[in-house]
């Protein structure tokens, strides 16, 4: 989107890149599929401004340092995570990190390693 700038003396002239921005909803999770399974497998995170997304982790719910995940983006409502090796069993919210920020913890983003 271009960007100007009208003053008394007049309104700027659009000059592409230099003069344009890009405006990012916050992220959100609204579900996972699977939601439960071993390390190594992956799980669809469904929700909505998934877009340019630049990290994935899974945090224990009950507290704890956030595990980075690698994962494939398909769509701004779809991503496909892989749940991190190193991860012991119990569970985890999954969340995505935008320019627009990172989803809140809800209720569908929990992930149960077996």
């Amino acid at each position: 989107m271009d960007c100007t700038v009208t003053t008394a003396g007049g309104t700027s002239i659009p000059l592409g890149a230099p003069t344009q921005y890009t405006y990012y909803d916050v992220p959100t999770v609204t579900t996972l599929a699977p939601t439960s399974g071993p390390v190594g497998d992956d799980t669809t995170v469904t929700g909505a401004n998934l877009v340019d997304v630049s990290i994935v982790t899974f945090t224990p719910t009950a507290g704890g340092a956030a595990v980075q995940a690698d994962f494939s983006s398909f769509a701004d409502t779809t991503l496909v995570a892989t749940v991190p090796s190193g991860l012991a069993a119990g569970t985890y919210n999954v969340r995505a990190t935008t320019p627009g920020g990172q989803t809140a913890i809800v209720a569908g983003d929990v992930y149960t390693v077996d």
